[in-house]
């Protein structure tokens, strides 16, 4: 993913994103993790090979308020 340059997270925490910087520093990344019913966080959304920042965090927005919104539940990974 890259150095993570922002974190991001909602009142309750239960929702909480990153955007970083890929190692090259030439694209942008997001990702946006979600608690499951086990309270563990997974990924729920991500972005990759974004320009720049602008249009990361408009992308990112666009995922957190989605991953809030949505009512698709995480299932716990099958390790």
């Amino acid at each position: 993913m890259g150095e993570q340059v922002e974190w991001f997270a909602n009142k309750a925490k239960n929702l909480i994103g990153t955007i970083a910087l890929t190692k090259t520093g030439k694209s942008w990344n997001f990702v946006v993790l979600r608690r499951n019913k086990l309270g563990n966080f997974q990924i729920c959304d991500s972005g990759k090979n974004f320009f720049n920042l602008r249009q990361t965090m408009v992308q990112f927005r666009y995922a957190m308020a989605a991953a809030k919104n949505s009512r698709q539940e995480v299932l716990p990974s099958s390790d």
